[in-house]
C-alpha cells in the first residue's frame, strides 16, 4: 500500500516544484514550434523570391 501511495504522490510533488503547468508547457513548445516554421518558411520565401530575380537578371542580362 506503501509504494503505490509513494507512486501516485511523486508526480504530483514534481509538478508542484515547476513554475510552468505542462498544459502552458505545451502551449509555449507548440507556439516556439509554429514561430519556428512561420521564420523558415519566409526565409525560404524571401531567399526563393531573391534567387529567381539573380537567375531572370543573369538570364535577360546576357
Amino acid at each position: 500500500m506503501s509504494r503505490l501511495k509513494l507512486a501516485i504522490c511523486v508526480p504530483d510533488d514534481t509538478r508542484s516544484l515547476r513554475k510552468v503547468s505542462p498544459v502552458a508547457n505545451d502551449a509555449l513548445v507548440l507556439l516556439f514550434m509554429i514561430a519556428i516554421v512561420l521564420v523558415v518558411m519566409a526565409v525560404t520565401l524571401i531567399g526563393g523570391f531573391y534567387l529567381v530575380k539573380y537567375l531572370v537578371e543573369r538570364t535577360f542580362n546576357s
